[in-house]
């Protein structure tokens, strides 16, 4: 209490005809040791009031020292109101300092690392946690630093109170640092006053040590770490430690680290059930190791359980440490020259690819990859990944589930996926009906259902990647046969962002069609294209 007056009178006298009795009651009111909440939020309202309609400057000037005082996320909002609207440079004044002691004593920032174990030699999306207590912060940049580290900062636009999100830290460790390292997490952000703010370094310590799979055995090589799981299967980071498996890296150029990325099936004991599953693998997998394209990932070793001391089904190739392009798409919308360049990478790898085989079947972000992921150019390290394991059902829990990706599925992937259900399962005869009436096509005029699918399909998948790039969503919004009419027709990509060129809209939009006839009938086709487009920019 201040001088035995309770907070009724003083905001009484607030309200005094007399601005000395209002910038005294105002004063006094900052000073005052508030019994509860309630007392404290109807002082707090009644000095805003004043604050914002009193006509004497001092008074003004007092209300928003008080405010500074008093604190609270309403009083922040009414400072910075007057520190840029009131009318007076003495009450801006003031407002701005009680505004800048406000936030220096409330702002706090908490990052927690919440998974520590890092694989060395391969980029790594490390999660950090954050909360923002006090108020709104701007432009936040995460990054670690610290010997035999590098990494790409993680950027976030806003926060405010009351937020928890999670970032990702781009991460790359040389190896043979031991099995663990300390560094130094940094975190900077501005507040609402434009100052920037470098909070001190938190020390974190990254585990570096091997986590080898259980029951998986492919010898020669020894596996350490997963990279990542999919739909056709898990991806390990491995060494070749066998002298033969050494020569076979260093025949296709592979040798300086001995490190390799290894795909086993989800479900391996599957694959030896079925000799057509098996022939599938072989000839599939002997046709992507005879690919040979800057742009396509390399097939170094294959093999079956039974042709060689291996327990499982395995697909070596080379290690590709700058991660998947949906680790770029998840960061950002890729501006519209990047996304073309990218789009061209894959045609070309397409373009020498269809001379071989029918078609890739999955083009999709987690299937491009970069050699690196620090460079300003994408486009110029990025190689397409698995050929032809769409096919296969190898990698597939069921031979009769959909060969593909659902969101990047060209109409005709759709097609043979219900003619397939259809052999089975009679109930889907509607979907079947409906949609072959959306596709324009007589079911009963499809003589061969496996030659739906050819090299076309490649080139609407590529669109839909494209696609995605350029507006951050998937043209494909829905799989439901009676509802696929409508998302068969995305809209123009520059609807969703301006920045795309018209002339980009129709390279896009003619991949996308609905009927493969319509659309580029060669990857060059849709190259020369792109190729145009970015000419003309």
């Amino acid at each position: 209490m201040c001088l035995g007056e309770n907070v009724d009178y003083l905001l009484r006298r607030l309200q005094s005809s007399s601005a000395v009795e209002r910038n005294r009651a105002a004063i006094e009111l900052g000073r005052f040791s508030f019994k509860s909440e309630e007392e404290k939020n109807r002082a707090i309202r009644a000095l805003i009031e004043r604050l914002q309609n009193d006509p004497n400057e001092l008074v003004r000037r007092a209300v928003a020292m008080s405010l500074g005082r008093i604190g609270g996320r309403d009083a922040i909002e009414a400072l910075d109101r007057a520190m840029r609207e009131d009318r007076s440079p003495y009450v801006r004044t003031m407002a701005r300092a009680r505004l800048t002691n406000l936030l220096d004593r409330l702002i706090r920032v908490i990052p927690v690392v919440s998974n520590k174990i890092i694989p060395p030699r391969v980029w790594y999306s490390v999660p950090v946690s954050i909360r923002v207590e006090g108020d709104v912060i701007k432009d936040i940049t995460l990054s670690f630093s610290g010997t035999g580290i590098r990494a790409l900062p993680a950027e976030i636009r806003e926060l405010r109170p009351g937020d928890e999100v999670r970032a990702e830290v781009d991460t790359i460790v040389e190896e043979g640092l031991g099995p663990a390292i300390t560094v130094n997490l940094t975190l900077s952000y501005k507040d609402r006053l434009g100052r920037k703010h470098v909070g001190p370094p938190v020390q974190v310590e990254l585990d570096l040590r091997s986590r080898p799979p259980v029951n998986i055995d492919v010898p020669g090589y020894r596996l350490e770490y997963l990279l990542g799981s999919g739909q056709s299967g898990n991806v390990w980071l491995a060494r070749a430690v066998g002298a033969e498996k050494k020569a076979i890296l260093e025949e296709r150029g592979l040798s300086p680290d001995d490190l390799v990325a290894i795909k086993v099936p989800r479900t391996p004991s599957l694959v030896y059930m079925d000799e057509k599953v098996k022939n599938d693998f072989r000839e599939e997998a002997s046709i992507w190791s005879k690919l040979d394209h800057p742009h396509i990932v390399k097939l170094v070793d294959f093999g079956l359980p039974e042709e060689g001391e291996a327990n499982v089904p395995y697909l070596v190739m080379e290690l590709m440490p700058g991660g998947t392009l949906r680790r770029l798409l998840e960061k950002q919308v890729l501006d519209w020259v990047s996304a073309a360049k990218i789009s061209v990478s894959i045609l070309k790898a397409l373009e020498h690819a269809h001379g071989k085989l029918k078609a890739h079947r999955d083009i999709k972000p987690e299937n491009v990859l970069m050699t690196d992921i620090d460079v300003s150019d994408p486009s110029s390290c990025l190689k397409v990944s698995d050929w032809g394991l769409a096919k296969m059902s190898t990698f597939s829990s069921l031979a009769h589930e959909f060969k593909g990706t659902p969101d990047y599925a060209a109409p005709e992937q759709w097609l043979e996926y219900y003619l397939q259900r259809y052999k089975v399962d009679k109930s889907v005869s509607k979907d079947l009906e409906r949609l072959c009436q959306v596709l324009e096509i007589d079911v009963n005029e499809i003589e061969h259902p496996g030659e739906l699918i050819d090299k076309r399909v490649d080139i609407y998948q590529t669109g839909a990647v494209l696609y995605e790039m350029l507006t951050g969503r998937t043209p494909m919004m829905s799989k439901r046969p009676e509802e696929i009419r409508e998302t068969l027709k995305p809209a123009p990509p520059s609807q969703l962002n301006p920045d795309v060129p018209p002339a980009l809209d129709q390279v896009v939009l003619k991949a996308l069609e609905k009927r493969k006839e319509d659309r580029y009938q060669r990857a060059e086709d849709m190259k020369k294209a792109i190729l145009e487009v970015l000419a003309s920019r």
